[in-house]
C-alpha cells in the first residue's frame, strides 16, 4: 500500500509510538506500507521535526533524523 504521511500524523507517531499514528510509522519503517513523498514534503518533514519537544511522551518509534533518513533511501 502507498500512503502520504501528514506531518500531524508523523509526529503524532514519533511521540506516541504506541496509539493509532505509531502504528502507522513502524509500518513504514519495516516496509510494509511504501511512504510517498517529494521534496517539499521532506523540507515539511525535516521543519517540523526540528522544533523543540518540551516533553515526550513514552519512547519514539525512531528518531526523527533515522525516519527521513529511512524514507530517503
Amino acid at each position: 500500500m502507498k500512503i502520504v504521511l501528514d506531518t500531524n500524523v508523523l509526529v503524532s507517531g514519533l511521540l506516541q509510538p504506541f496509539g493509532p499514528s505509531g502504528q502507522i510509522v513502524r509500518l513504514v519503517a519495516s516496509g510494509e506500507v511504501v511512504l510517498c513523498h517529494d521534496p517539499r514534503i521532506l523540507t515539511e518533514y525535516g521543519e517540523v521535526l526540528h522544533y523543540p519537544v518540551e516533553a515526550r511522551q513514552g519512547a519514539e518509534v525512531l528518531s526523527p533524523r533515522a525516519f527521513i533518513e529511512l524514507i530517503r533511501e
